[in-house]
């Protein structure tokens, strides 16, 4: 029969159960109960001595003192002598994930330092922890710009910046693969929407050139009644009312320019260049109206239709609705690209800058008023008003068919004869 353990013993076994047991790899507290030349001796719960060699000691650790707490990484459980071999330093890591990771969480910003540059962008380094921030993670202010997006410049402009500090938000951390990626352009949302909110669309500003790439330029400017700075993008199809093929022949880095906020939208400023000037289409397609007969050469010709140059600036489309009465599948079969043809102008869009054209309704011009076989009444008004023809009376609308001297009533006749 087993002897029954005394109320100490019980104690004993009952405290040795609850203890969980120490792994390599976990972070434990111990207390320094000596310094044996460099190296510290800790106390680890009065359950075994950890040793602290001179290759594992923290930057921190001519600090500390007899009596301390430390916190100490298990490199080793047990040596040759029964000892606990730990690291200061490697417990300072996990602390600093610990502390990167709470500020990721918390969405704060992490000041890093530029240790080295390469194509992709920065490496970065924080606590002793290394990190990348990429190129597309820079801000507006710190994003290399460079003519022709050559790649040895970039890392020239890259390389500039190390030693640099930088002011980031934590993308993504992996503390078991050390990976760590952050982001100075999240860091400066904050302070660009509240630049921009600050912006009227429609502004006038003048900006200096930053950047220049093959889709448009880069700016910057202050935005009216503030001092702060606020990068902004004029792409090229609102650089010129007309075609641009090489924004690098027309501007260079540190221009100054003046351009119109058109949109702030998603905390980006756009801005244009044109819309300060006449818009040429404009002022050329108000020499045309909507039921007139005109000449145009075919241009391109695509599955749907075809382009149509009206004029050096105004370019019109024909459905492939629009050609022929006739049902076809290839608008080839009827036009031919290069050649001129009498077409319609069934409507005008301004602000799509668009001109739609007909060429199966072209025929309807021709005719006189007395082919649509209106009342006498009705066609005395119209020739006494210098209307002859059908395309004239097209694009009249109601109340100019009034001023004529047309009734309703005989209105009403006119519509209805012209739809047949």
């Amino acid at each position: 029969m087993a002897k029954a353990l005394t109320k100490k013993e019980k104690g004993l076994k009952d405290y040795i159960n609850n203890i969980e047991p120490l792994v390599e790899g976990d972070t434990i507290e111990g207390k320094i109960i000596a310094k044996a030349g460099k190296r510290l001796i800790l106390d680890i719960d009065g359950r075994t001595i950890g040793i602290v060699p001179v290759k594992e000691m923290s930057a921190e650790a001519d600090q500390l003192k007899k009596g301390d707490v430390t916190l100490a990484y298990i490199l080793k459980l047990e040596d040759e002598e029964g000892n606990m071999i730990l690291s200061l330093r490697r417990s300072d890591r996990e602390q600093v994930w610990k502390t990167l990771e709470e500020k990721m969480d918390n969405d704060e910003i992490v000041l890093v330092k530029a240790i080295e540059a390469n194509k992709g962008g920065l490496m970065v380094e924080s606590g002793g922890i290394r990190g990348f921030l990429p190129v597309s993670q820079l801000s507006a202010e710190n994003y290399p710009r460079v003519e022709s997006g050559d790649k040895n410049k970039i890392l020239e402009k890259l390389r500039s910046f190390v030693n640099k500090n930088f002011s980031v938000k934590i993308l993504s951390l992996e503390p078991e693969s050390n990976k760590l990626i952050v982001s100075e352009k999240k860091a400066t949302e904050g302070k660009q929407s509240k630049e921009i909110s600050k912006i009227e669309i429609g502004e006038k500003v003048k900006a200096e050139i930053t950047g220049i790439a093959d889709f448009g330029i880069f700016v910057r400017f202050s935005p009216k009644d503030t001092n702060e700075e606020v990068d902004g993008l004029v792409h090229i199809s609102e650089i010129s009312w007309d075609k641009v093929s090489n924004l690098k022949k027309q501007y260079k880095i540190g221009d100054q320019i003046e351009a119109e906020v058109i949109s702030t939208d998603n905390n980006r400023v756009s801005l244009s260049v044109k819309r300060l000037k006449a818009d040429p289409w404009l002022e050329e397609v108000a020499n045309y109206k909507e039921g007139e007969n005109i000449k145009g050469t075919i241009t391109r010709i695509t599955p749907f239709g075809a382009f149509v140059a009206l004029s050096k600036k105004v370019e019109g489309l024909l459905h492939i609705s629009e050609i022929t009465d006739k049902k076809i599948t290839d608008p080839n079969e009827v036009i031919e690209q290069g050649k001129e043809y009498d077409l319609k102008i069934i409507s005008i869009d301004p602000s799509a800058h668009r001109v739609a054209l007909s060429l199966k309704r072209q025929d309807e011009k021709k005719k006189e008023l007395e082919d649509l076989e209106l009342s006498k009444e009705i066609i005395k008004k119209l020739n006494k008003a210098g209307y002859k023809k059908i395309e004239k009376i097209l694009v009249l609308n109601e109340e100019e068919l009034e001023k004529i001297g047309l009734d309703k009533k005989q209105i009403k006749e006119l519509v209805k004869k012209i739809q047949g």
